[in-house]
């Protein structure tokens, strides 16, 4: 009997082949369809922003340079522009909020781009958004404050526009020869709850910068205890605070069990090294456990009574 290959038979081939471009036609939409869907537009968080908050200092008459490092994690080239504008901090919760800061003369001429006009930032590269800063003799010595943010699309194509994540420059303008008032500051208040009866215990103060420039907060609350011996000592957290701004700073006594009458003393130092004290007094109580015990000796009082009495027939 003659055998048949079947796989020499040309029709057979024929069917393989298309069967096999076929799945390869497909597959490949399959993944054209995913990279389109993930990966084929440009997305709100696809320009990343180093540096959020820069703190430069120079004397009047000088000049700096203040750079963004930027990074495309798109896979299409980006045309970025930069902007410039003044913003506000929400103390309470540290959010930024961009104003038109007019009559800022270091959003309106202090601060220029070096690159010369927009910044083409190829996909998954990096690149600095440099910029010049340059200080008038004349310029008065406190702090000037500026917020950067790009704008960017595709290169190619109309595209839709996204703005990225904020960076913040921090500019302090002092000569060799200011006055020591620049950086002044001081606590408005030391507040706590008006009950205490366990711990933790929440404490909340209100420091103002009363000076001309930005600079980090630094302190402390001691609390004494009704024999005047130190029990605690809790760092309250560094931050900036802006000139005429007021922070509302929060510390935390994490000790559960107290009773009696205690000393709070909130020390702030500014940024001159002057410090600042409010002194403040709580009493805590923890009546459940006084509950207990005084239950306790009522029972025992009770008990004692009750076998002191005479028996009928004694």
């Amino acid at each position: 009997m003659h055998k048949v290959n079947a796989l020499s038979h040309p029709a057979l081939l024929a069917r393989i082949k298309y069967i096999l471009k076929m799945r390869k036609f497909f597959f490949t939409l399959i993944i054209f369809l995913l990279h389109f869907l993930f990966f084929g537009e440009v997305r709100a968080a696809d320009l990343v922003v180093a540096e959020k908050i820069q703190e430069i200092n120079l004397v009047p008459g000088g000049a700096g340079h203040f750079s963004v490092q930027l990074k495309n994690n798109s896979d299409f080239d980006l045309l970025v522009v930069p902007v410039l504008k003044g913003f506000k901090i929400n103390n309470d919760n540290g959010e930024i909020e961009l104003v038109d800061d007019i009559g800022n003369p270091l959003t309106e001429s202090w601060l220029k781009p070096l690159n010369a006009g927009d910044i083409e930032l190829r996909a998954g590269r990096e690149k600095k958004a440099a910029f010049l800063i340059t200080v008038p003799v004349t310029a008065e010595n406190k702090g000037y404050y500026a917020a950067v943010y790009f704008i960017y699309k595709p290169l190619q194509g109309p595209g839709e526009e996204f703005t990225s994540e904020v960076s913040l420059l921090l500019l302090g303008v002092e000569s060799p020869e200011s006055n020591s008032l620049i950086r002044g500051g001081q606590i408005d208040n030391l507040t706590i709850p008006e009950k205490i009866y366990y711990g933790p215990v929440e404490f909340k103060a209100s420091f103002t910068n009363t000076g001309k420039i930005h600079y980090k907060t630094q302190g402390e609350i001691e609390i004494y205890n009704s024999l005047n011996r130190k029990s605690a000592v809790i760092p309250i957290k560094s931050q900036n605070i802006l000139p005429g701004n007021t922070l509302n700073l929060k510390a935390e006594w994490k000790r559960k069990y107290l009773l009696g009458r205690y000393l709070v003393v909130a020390k702030m130092v500014d940024g001159d090294g002057n410090q600042s004290v409010v002194v403040v007094n709580f009493w805590a109580f923890p009546w459940k456990e006084f509950s207990v015990i005084f239950g306790v000796i009522i029972l025992f009082y009770i008990s004692k009574k009750v076998r002191s009495r005479p028996l009928p027939f004694e």
